[in-house]
């Protein structure tokens, strides 16, 4: 790995305090690069208020960034209609506090504060999913900036290709091994309840109305007679309430449970036999890599880039987004087989090998570095 100065100073830029994958992403890169003795910091553009979350685990995350010295930043004081010209003072307020050397923006609008205060730090962008919450148009906009972008995966490098003319680094994300470890007690209980469990905000991209038609269709299905299991949703966001009231409209309750935001993802994940996702579109769905390296099988949709992390058939089951049917059908052949579960586990565990949080990392000071390196030149 390229060693940086100790006193190399980074500032991330994200959503919020949320259980997203780009927060957890986030939050590892801010412990790793804080431990290796660079000076962390990490703004975020709308509180709990605007993003519907949990105000005790937005406080919560905000103690575990704290306890590796890194230092979190509102740019949202209180909900206002005045959006970006409180959001644009508390951004310049930051910059002038922090003097970052490099800014390392998470979503369209950390650029668009950088264009609006006319920030001359170098940045990097991670495109983090192929729907990006803004005008593709707006590229033409940053180019007025330093910054250099990376893609969480292929797919999503290619995807905007035609609107970034410089080249897009490809750079996966990872997990931490020590904390998602391949469970080593037998999750095949013969006579057992098989618990599905799926990870992510309660937002549309997550497509959890279709899991909830795919959890019915399920129930219809004989194999439910004999096969006994429950579906268990953790997340927080805005359409929580609703797909909860949906649940209860289809008689699933039964089945069916929303937990909202979860703490302890590797526990959830450990108690679990199969994970689902039901996403229209992803990135690289850290969520899902968590769950591979518990050792978890995979039902999934078939979201631009799956490709990338899993293998149909091999390490996965997977289903035409946006199909309840096939995915309910994916879900009874797990129900019934478990000899499939077994084959399908320890090829998950293997592929999720290859995304190793400190390589991620590693990739990411070195582009930092040479993004100063040129703003210095």
């Amino acid at each position: 790995m390229t060693t940086m100065s100790p006193t190399y100073r980074v500032t991330h830029v994200i959503a919020g305090l949320t259980h997203g994958g780009t927060e957890k992403l986030v939050l590892q890169l801010a412990q790793l690069q804080s431990s290796l003795g660079h000076h962390v910091a990490v703004a975020y553009i709308n509180s709990v208020f605007t993003n519907h979350g949990d105000e005790q685990f937005e406080q919560e995350f905000k103690n575990r960034f704290q306890a590796f010295d890194v230092k979190t930043y509102a740019l949202e004081e209180n909900p206002s209609r005045f959006y970006w010209l409180t959001r644009l003072r508390n951004f310049k307020r930051l910059l002038h506090t922090e003097a970052p050397d490099v800014i390392h923006v998470h979503l369209g609008r950390g650029l668009m504060l950088m264009l609006l205060s006319r920030c001359k730090v170098p940045a990097t962008m991670t495109l983090h999913s192929v729907n990006i919450g803004f005008p593709r148009i707006l590229f033409r906009l940053f180019r007025r900036l330093n910054v250099r972008y990376a893609a969480v995966s292929t797919s999503v490098a290619k995807n905007f290709e035609t609107e970034i003319e410089s080249s897009i680094e490809i750079i996966p994300n990872g997990i931490d091994y020590e904390k998602f470890r391949t469970r080593q007690i037998p999750h095949q209980q013969l006579n057992g309840e098989c618990t599905f469990v799926a990870v992510g905000r309660v937002l549309p991209p997550k497509n959890y109305p279709m899991l909830i038609d795919a959890a019915k269709k399920l129930s219809e299905n004989s194999v439910s007679e004999t096969h006994p299991w429950k579906l268990v949703i953790a997340g927080d966001g805005p359409l929580l309430s609703e797909m909860r009231l949906k649940v209860t409209e289809q008689g699933l309750q039964e089945r069916v449970t929303f937990l909202g935001g979860c703490s302890d993802i590797p526990e959830f994940l450990e108690s679990a036999d199969v994970f689902v996702m039901s996403s229209d579109y992803e990135g690289m769905p850290i969520a899902m890599l968590e769950a591979m390296s518990v050792g978890l099988p995979v039902v999934c949709t078939n979201f631009l880039g799956v490709n990338e992390v899993v293998q149909a058939e091999q390490s996965a089951l997977v289903s035409e987004v946006g199909d309840a049917e096939s995915l309910a059908s994916n879900m009874a052949r797990l129900l019934i087989s478990h000899s499939m579960r077994e084959q399908l586990s320890l090829e998950c565990v293997k592929a999720s090998k290859h995304f190793s949080i400190q390589s991620t990392n590693e990739q990411y000071l070195t582009m930092y570095q040479r993004t100063f390196e040129n703003q210095q030149s």
